[in-house]
């Protein structure tokens, strides 16, 4: 009767595609053992050999040299030979497993037991023995009956054959013929299969998972043979991801055809030395998301039997243009190329760089669809929050979404604190576990819940339910999920690939890139391709963390890693020549979700205006529109809350999101170029949500003052007054929040309405009111501004308040405010004397010198600030009240009275403490000054006082 295999080849073949035998350790000196045992077959050597004088050499070289099982090791081994079972004194010829010696008792763990007979035993008949008329295999399964529960497979030999049988049954088995154990295919298949990495390794070994696959006929699928089918089943495996690494793919089969690692993506395009490929897509068209086949390529789909060409087709190219493959290119004349290679110097058909087009037959892939797209990621990135809200409250809407996208939908909203997203990948674990096509979509859930950690322990209020979920996500083991719960149920592509998700390979190679990008555009060295990489790395860092639904963009290595990308774009951006001309409105977007506002701020005072296309500008706009309308509505007597978006504020994370994001937003207007028409439609969306805004901080607003700065045009006097009004209304003693706005406002006011005063009484004393602590003493320096846009009337009564506010403790910088404003002058009622009474009373010891790094050194800077003052507005230092000054250094004596100071004290170095142009100038007549420091650079030079000697004092040669 033939034999029925465990394992049948067609079982086993798509698993054993990738096994190669180079990648076992030691494969040469397993061979030569195998070798040795197939000579002895051959010659007959072994057929005349007893069992007793062989069998333990056999099981040592074969289960333990070739199968890997350590028969050496002192404390801890995996082979036993003759070892008494558990319930007898039987003793199989060999058991495997886990031994170990611990207290001086041996601990065993036999997983396997294995029976050997001599070379010419029949392992089906029974043998003569009297205490055993049993066949050799029967014999064998009995002693795994009584070798305890975790003994799963039985091994039973002639010599010649060895068999594995699982424990559940005889009637199936995996045989070997020692003397074919040397080929390839079958070596292959032996240790795939036995060897003890993959046989005895854990409870749930590799082998015991295909045992279970074999039973219920979910092995991998076969492929027809068509290249079609190659290519489809290539890029199956991984589905629920949204996206791989186009450098991965190039390098998967049947794309890549060498047996080296190859760099054949750049741009958009993948080189592939496939002609098959070539010739498949030669013989197709794409165009609006349909596939027409030419009659040829049916032909051949025909007779290879494929099924559903089409869809197929489609999903490929879906694939394609998911992972940034726009186009398929293959060397129209492989054997001119491959000579090529090895004749030329730094010539490889590794690197697609060493190919130009005219070489090429190039496919395009590129979908063309202009179908909107109604994706998490796209709703993040509209801005609106109002849909992305209703979408994670409406159940209907939210069991639309695919499971991943749902959590990725609460983390963005940071939902509950995180909690909520957590509670949605864990049921995506539980839904996609075991799940055909589910394995990637489960490593995800598994890998998301274990990047919530951090943030739902920062955000959560502290409560039990917060303490199960830190404590579940602790237990995840990612990579016992990967070697263990996957393992078999996966191909090999993908499992090395969620081993790289895992272990942020990708995102490694994105920084070191970015960072050689930043170097060089710092340095002033950046080239073409260069800035083509920089287009490139953003798309790649987009596309692994938010297509593949990834939870990492709220960490800092995230947001640092686009600050750099936004840092070198802008820099490159800045260039006159041989830059990036203008700004797309999706790197823009990327900037203002996840760059902190300060450091966005550092970046665009680099450069200036930013340049935009009329369309990126409308488009960034709109998208600004859908942001602030998410935090109102229009009621019938005006703006109120949005209820919805005011909820999900509670989340802190959120909050935090969305004030960066408003932050930034006019950060980014403020420095772009916006017509009338472009910034109009802004205007209704500003007012709406400035009556219901209560959670941005006075930061917050600073950006958005600066806005009104430069486009207050687009709104009318009244709101701008209404504008102005809410923000004096909603100040009170103690806060800034409004301060820098309602300036900002002012300054728009009098830019854009000059002949227009504001006559609203309130405003100065709501004002002056909200301004007054517990004692009636008011702190209005705020309110400064206000008074160039007041009527005549109005002023006066200001006024009043500012001279109010002075009482008491002189304010000095309100003084300066006022006098610099234009408010009052410095002969305003007793001012002045006040003024040098409070200088007096706070100065200490004020300048001290030079430190030993030449740094001027001061005690404070109180009175060399008033001396700054005094010759910014020109004040006579001649005055009474300055002699109540005292405690004067010899630097204080001579910058106060510089034409009567005696100039033999005279120190050339304090002109770097008042190196200040409004005062250099009122120096320049003093001839003491300029013999001093040419003198002094005579003797040696200094570069700060050789600068100040040329613009102010002589322009001789020194």
């Amino acid at each position: 009767m033939t034999p029925v295999p465990i394992f049948s080849a067609a079982f086993l073949e798509p698993y054993l595609v990738d096994f190669r035998l180079k990648s076992v350790t030691a494969i040469d000196a397993k061979l030569k053992i195998l070798r040795r045992w197939e000579g002895e077959v051959r010659s007959g050597k072994l057929g005349k050999l007893k069992e007793e004088e062989v069998k333990s050499r056999f099981i040592s070289e074969i289960f333990g040299i070739v199968l890997g099982f350590n028969v050496h090791n002192p404390i801890n081994w995996q082979v036993r030979e003759e070892h008494k079972v558990m319930v007898d004194a039987t003793k199989p010829d060999a058991s495997l497993g886990y031994f170990s010696l611990t207290d001086g008792q041996i601990r065993n763990e036999v997983r396997v037991v294995v029976e050997v007979k001599g070379p010419t035993s029949n392992l089906d008949k029974k043998q003569s023995r009297t205490n055993m008329l049993v066949t050799p295999v029967e014999q064998a399964f009995q002693y795994a009956s009584k070798s305890g529960g975790d003994c799963k497979w039985v091994v039973v030999s002639n010599l010649l054959k060895i068999r594995f049988y699982h424990y559940s049954g005889q009637h199936t088995y995996q045989e070997f013929s020692l003397e074919e154990l040397t080929k390839e295919d079958k070596l292959k298949e032996f240790l795939f299969l036995f060897h003890k990495d993959r046989f005895t390794n854990s409870s749930t070994s590799p082998t015991d998972k295909l045992f279970m696959l074999s039973k219920t006929n979910k092995a991998l699928p076969r492929l027809s043979g068509h290249i079609l089918d190659e290519m489809y089943h290539s890029v199956i495996k991984f589905d629920g991801l949204g996206f791989v690494d186009p450098n991965y793919v190039c390098n998967l089969r049947p794309f890549n055809i060498q047996d080296n690692y190859v760099w054949h993506f750049v741009g958009g395009r993948m080189l592939t030395f496939n002609a098959e490929i070539g010739r498949f897509f030669s013989g197709i068209e794409y165009a609006h998301g349909k596939v027409a086949f030419s009659v040829r390529v049916q032909r051949e789909l025909k007779k290879s039997k494929v099924v559903d060409a089409e869809g197929k087709t489609l999903h490929l190219i879906d694939f394609f243009n998911n992972c940034l493959v726009w186009a398929i290119c293959i060397p129209k004349d492989v054997p001119s190329i491959l000579e090529r290679s090895k004749k030329s110097m730094g010539f490889s058909t590794r690197h697609f760089r060493h190919f130009n087009d005219s070489e090429l037959l190039i496919f395009n892939t590129q979908s063309d669809s202009d179908e909107p797209c109604n994706c998490i990621n796209c709703g993040y990135r509209s801005l609106d929050f109002k849909k992305l809200i209703k979408l994670s409250e409406s159940s209907t809407d939210h069991l639309s979404l695919e499971p991943l996208e749902k959590g990725y939908l609460d983390y963005i909203l940071s939902s509950d604190n995180f909690q909520r997203a957590y509670f949605t990948y864990k049921h995506a674990e539980r839904e996609s576990k075991g799940e055909e096509a589910g394995h990637a979509k489960y490593f995800l859930s598994k890998i998301n819940q274990m990047h919530l950690y951090n943030l739902v322990e920062s955000y959560s209020d502290e409560n039990s339910e917060k303490n199960e979920i830190l404590q579940d996500i602790k237990g995840i083991d990612l990579d016992h999920s990967i070697h263990n719960e996957l393992d078999l149920y996966v191909s090999p592509e993908l499992r090395r690939y969620l081993i790289e998700i895992k272990e942020h390979k990708l995102l490694q190679k994105i920084s070191k890139k970015v960072d050689e990008i930043l170097d060089k555009c710092t340095e002033g060295q950046i080239n073409r391709d260069d800035l083509a990489s920089l287009g490139e790395q953003y798309n790649y860092l987009y596309s692994h963390f938010h297509k593949n639904h990834l939870v990492y963009d709220a960490f800092t290595g995230y947001k640092n890693l686009v600050t750099k990308l936004t840092r070198a774009l802008f820099i490159a951006h800045s260039w006159q020549k041989g830059g990036i001309k203008s700004i797309s409105s999706f790197h823009l977007l990327e900037a203002v979700i996840y760059v902190q506002p300060s450091e966005l701020k550092k970046i665009l005072d680099l450069v200036g205006d930013i340049e935009m296309k009329a369309g990126e500008k409308e488009n960034i706009i709109k998208k600004a529109r859908y942001f602030l309308g998410s935090f109102y509505k229009n009621a019938t007597f005006g703006a109120v809350k949005e209820r919805l978006t005011e909820k999900q504020l509670l989340n802190w994370n959120f909050a935090d999101k969305v004030t960066n994001i408003f932050s930034n937003l006019f950060h980014i207007f403020s420095q772009i170029e916006l017509s009338e028409q472009q910034i109009r439609p802004l205007a209704d969306d500003i007012k709406g949500f400035m009556v219901v805004e209560d959670f941005l901080a006075w930061f917050d607003l600073v950006p958005f003052a600066h806005f009104i700065e430069r486009y207050g045009y687009i709104l009318k006097e009244y709101e701008l007054e209404n504008m102005l009004k809410r923000c004096i209304y909603k100040d009170s003693y103690g806060t800034h929040k409004y301060h820098k706005l309602i300036a900002g406002i002012c300054t728009a006011y009098k830019k854009f309405y000059p002949e227009v005063k504001i006559a609203d009484h309130s405003l100065v004393h709501v004002g002056a009111a909200n301004s007054m602590d517990n004692h009636g003493h008011c702190r209005i320096r705020h309110l400064i501004p206000l008074f160039s846009v007041l009527t005549e009337q109005l002023r006066m009564e200001l006024l009043l308040y500012f001279e109010k506010s002075l009482e008491g403790d002189f304010d000095d910088e309100a003084f300066y405010a006022l006098i610099d404003a234009g408010v009052i002058t410095t002969e305003h009622k007793d001012y002045f004397q006040r003024w040098m009474e409070a200088t007096e009373r706070t100065k200490i010891s004020g300048f001290m010198g030079f430190d030993e790094d030449d740094q001027e050194d001061f005690t404070d800077t109180v009175l060399i600030n008033v001396i700054f003052r005094f010759y910014l507005y020109g004040i006579d230092m001649r005055r009474n009240e300055i002699k109540m000054l005292t405690r004067l250094s010899l630097f204080e004596i001579w910058i106060l009275s510089p034409e009567d100071f005696d100039y033999a004290l005279f120190n050339v170095r304090w002109l770097l403490v008042v190196d200040r142009p409004f005062i250099l100038v009122k120096l320049t007549h003093i001839k003491s000054i300029s013999s001093a420091l040419k003198a002094l650079l005579r003797s040696g030079f200094h570069r700060r006082l050789a600068k100040i000697y040329f613009e102010y004092f002589d322009q001789d040669e020194v």
